[in-house]
């Protein structure tokens, strides 16, 4: 009998993730803890932790050929990015000829966000220890959302710039 339940997949039964798309992104902290800074009149104030994941977040596409990142915020205990993929598979220099779609499928996304989570956390460690803050925590999963249209873009868009303005209306809100 397994102990742990099985979690349910928010990712589309076999969609093709390492095709040209866009994919919004949020991933939030564990426990919904404030690691990133604070909101002031509308504006979010990153603190150290917060101008690493930004800076991580843009770094993404550089990291990657082929993605950019498109929109992105950080809030103080989630962060949201458009990750735009304009032809590439994941590994750009691995043979994926003979990989099924499903193979395929679980290279882009995930592998992008495993490897942002891990590189965020060992950057923050770093600095954690010298000002004595709580090391970073990411909750287990994500969300991820694929846009499908133009509409569906421009809603996610305004809602990314926006989302500062909206920080205690905001489902991930915390005071």
């Amino acid at each position: 009998m397994d102990i742990f339940p099985q979690r349910k997949s928010l990712r589309l039964k076999n969609y093709d993730y390492s095709q040209v798309g866009l994919y919004f992104i949020t991933i939030c902290t564990q426990d919904k803890k404030p690691y990133f800074g604070q909101i002031v009149d509308g504006v979010m104030q990153l603190n150290s932790y917060g101008q690493i994941v930004n800076q991580c977040i843009s770094k993404i596409g550089d990291l990657h050929i082929g993605l950019n990142i498109d929109c992105k915020v950080v809030m103080p205990n989630h962060v949201h990015f458009i990750i735009k993929n304009v032809g590439v598979a994941y590994y750009a220099t691995r043979n994926m000829e003979g990989m099924s779609t499903q193979e395929k499928s679980k290279m882009l996304v995930p592998k992008i966000i495993q490897q942002f989570k891990t590189s965020t956390i060992k950057l923050t460690k770093q600095v954690s220890g010298l000002h004595a803050m709580q090391p970073l925590q990411w909750q287990r999963g994500y969300y991820e959302h694929i846009i499908r249209d133009e509409n569906s873009y421009q809603k996610i868009y305004e809602y990314i710039e926006s989302n500062p303005l909206r920080w205690e209306l905001d489902q991930y809100y915390s005071d």
